[in-house]
């Protein structure tokens, strides 16, 4: 319940404020029409600040009209108070900034998605654990609302996180790094507890200390025998997997544009409150309240429908109410942030559904890197997402919902090109999938016939 603020803090934090160019004595403004010409004092003749740029003014010197830029600004702050954005000036030429501190967060968890790897495979749980994330989007509004100055807002959403450092000693170690460096006894107790945790069963003993035998000696001799080169040829080899067969190709390219689709057409929608809505504080709270709905209906959908349809219908949703916003008049306030919110439900769902989508398509021995890309893919649509939400706005107002709205089209192509797996075997190696039996299993231990282990130590990684 603790990320989402520091997620879509910044919508609060740089927002595009309305300003005006506070004019030096003997200054006139510059009309908006006349950016690209020398504008003339005496044609001034409008007061609407939509109609004057807010970014240079004219200066006459030595008997020479000169258009200059403006170095200080007044703020409107009713909606907003205290701001990033008014105390570092992010207007005019350093507007770009407002977006790059957005996407700042986004390139952090881009690398980390790498580390991340896999994912649960049980649905309901899957899809469950994202209810705390909507109910901190609502206390979010709640509480840009109540702190306008941006100080306030930033130390009560930031400090609540130092109470997880004491969690600390209450989570078991990785199983995975206590096996490399040899202590079996403890890993072998933290996999028993998972496997009670999780309802579910273990192969023999002796065969648990096998694998760990083998997995802790190839980590010695990885670690003795190989330079940093090597080691970097070595992951890149494995890695090469998820593209080196037609089938894994396919799977691979659908599934990273389907996630980076979704990470853009969710944090977009998030991120519009300016451009969406009347008032930022009720959308914010609106658009974790619709995710309620999205997170739960998903459930029952995926079971019915199936993974494929389920997204399908979803995204094409998206799609549908997004790029209608193109084409609703601003005086309809109201009518674009309803069919925003529509949106953002649409989108929470098929985010959901295609993190489970993707966990089942790959075959376990490449899940981690598979699931790993399409995470970073979708980090990349995030980081992406306030550039459009604020650049392309500030060219064109429909931009961002056209952008959204197309690419979630785009999305259910590549989503149908991906195998429905509701009911389905899963595949354990890359052999079996291109064989199209889930039986077939080449180049594997005679013990891994039964159990995967990287899937196994990884999901309690």
């Amino acid at each position: 319940m603790l990320l989402p603020a520091q997620t879509f803090g910044g919508v609060f934090l740089t927002p595009e404020i309305p300003h005006t160019c506070v004019l030096p004595p003997g200054a006139t403004p510059l009309l908006l029409s006349d950016t690209n010409t020398t504008s003339s004092s005496t044609s001034f003749n409008s007061t609407d600040p939509e109609k004057v740029s807010q970014c240079e003014y004219v200066m006459v010197v030595n008997d020479t009209e000169q258009v200059q830029q403006c170095t200080e600004w007044h703020f409107d702050n009713t909606t907003y108070g205290t701001t990033l954005t008014e105390e570092f000036e992010l207007v005019c030429g350093n507007g770009f900034m407002r977006p790059v501190y957005q996407s700042i967060y986004f390139f952090g968890a881009f690398f980390g998605s790498p580390a991340s790897g896999c994912l649960a495979d049980r649905s309901a749980a899957g899809i469950i654990v994202f209810l705390p994330w909507t109910f901190s989007m609502m206390m979010l509004g709640g509480l840009a609302y109540l702190y306008r100055n941006w100080r306030y807002l930033v130390l009560t959403t930031s400090l609540p996180l130092l109470l997880l450092l004491p969690l600390q000693w209450f989570i078991d170690e990785s199983p995975r790094w206590l096996i490399v460096r040899g202590h079996h006894d403890r890993a072998l107790q933290v996999l028993q507890k998972a496997a009670r945790w999780n309802n579910t069963s273990l192969p023999p003993e002796h065969q648990l200390r096998k694998l760990m035998t083998d997995i802790t000696e190839e980590s010695y001799k990885m670690s003795g025998d190989e330079n940093v080169v090597t080691l970097i040829k070595h992951f890149f080899v494995h890695f090469s997997m998820l593209f080196r067969t037609r089938k894994m190709l396919q799977l691979t390219l659908c599934s990273n544009v389907a996630l980076m689709v979704s990470g853009l057409g969710y944090y977009s929608i998030s991120m519009s409150n300016d451009i969406y809505s009347f008032d930022p504080y009720i959308y914010c709270t609106l658009s974790g309240v619709v995710e309620i709905p999205g997170a739960t209906v998903t459930i029952p959908f995926v079971n019915v429908l199936g993974r494929r349809l389920s997204n399908i219908i979803c995204m094409s949703s998206t799609g549908i109410f997004i790029l209608a916003i193109a084409f609703i008049p601003k005086s309809m306030g109201w009518l674009m942030m309803l069919l925003a919110l529509i949106g953002k439900m649409t989108i929470a769902a098929a985010f959901q559904i295609i993190y489970l989508h993707v966990s089942e398509v790959f075959p376990t021995e490449v899940r981690t890197r598979g699931a790993g890309l399409g995470d970073m893919m979708a980090k990349v649509g995030s980081m992406t997402a306030p550039f459009i939400i604020d650049s392309l706005h500030a060219v064109w107002e429909p931009a961002p919902a056209v952008v959204v709205g197309c690419s979630g089209f785009l999305a259910c192509i590549a989503i149908y090109l991906l195998p429905e797996t509701k009911g389905a075997a899963l595949h354990d190696t890359v052999a079996s999938l291109e064989a199209g039996s889930p039986n077939v299993r080449k180049g594997l231990l005679e013990v891994e016939k039964e159990w995967d282990p990287e899937a196994t130590l990884a999901l309690t990684a």
